[in-house]
């Protein structure tokens, strides 16, 4: 599950074709101990199978995106994907309501570096 996870993200950032999302990925998956969640998943049945059909659901949303070609819509769903993850660390990790949203705060205030024209 987690490796078809990260394949899954590896395959988006290799098919982008950016350096940028590449960069970002790579970080990402550095400082993010994926491990450690999916570990304690498998320690909460009771909501497992849920957390499952969320991600398989926004993965397959991300992926309807890419194949209709709405940058927009891949955008959007990326994002809800990202932001979902603070459900994840709440109820596995327990990890504070308000500190994820303090995180997710400053991610979105962010701006995200533009492409110049050439």
């Amino acid at each position: 599950m987690r490796e078809c996870s990260r394949q899954f993200h590896a395959q988006v950032v290799t098919m982008s074709g950016s350096p940028l999302l590449a960069r970002l990925y790579g970080i990402a998956a550095a400082k993010f101990p994926d491990w450690m969640l999916y570990e304690a998943m498998f320690r909460h049945p009771e909501a497992l199978a849920e957390s499952l059909r969320a991600e398989q659901a926004q993965h397959r949303a991300i992926l309807d995106a890419i194949a209709a070609r709405d940058p927009e819509a891949a955008a959007r769903a990326s994002l809800d994907h990202i932001l979902s993850l603070g459900n994840d660390l709440e109820t596995y990790l327990g990890i504070p309501r308000e500190l994820i949203q303090q995180k997710e705060k400053q991610f979105l205030r962010t701006p995200l570096p533009c492409r110049r024209s050439p």
